[in-house]
């Protein structure tokens, strides 16, 4: 549900691959983004060195709650996944809109 509904808004997902977080991964990245505080809890016991750089994707919204995360829509209906995609395009949005400030 997650590829059609990202397709109505022009978005193609068919190639996305999700990938483990690693060590070299951490160390490499500037910015890591988590869906939910509990993504956010998880990677600092494993890496936390990642916590300078970690966000919650919700932390760069224009609209709503920046502190509460997005949880995963998995076995909900199609609206559960379409509402989730307009969170993350209102974050990626904004945090778009941040780095370009820099």
């Amino acid at each position: 549900m997650a590829q059609q509904v990202a397709k109505e808004y022009a978005v193609d997902l068919t190639e996305h691959e999700a990938q483990p977080v690693s060590k070299d991964l951490v160390n490499w990245s500037d910015l890591i983004m988590v869906m939910e505080k509990s993504h956010q809890d998880s990677l600092f016991t494993q890496f936390p060195e990642a916590a300078d750089k970690t966000r919650l994707i919700r932390h760069y919204a224009r609209y709503g709650s920046r502190n509460r995360g997005i949880a995963d829509p998995y076995g909900l209906d199609y609206e559960a996944y379409r509402f989730c995609f307009l969170d993350i395009e209102d974050a990626v949005t904004g945090l778009i809109k941040s780095l370009k400030s820099l």
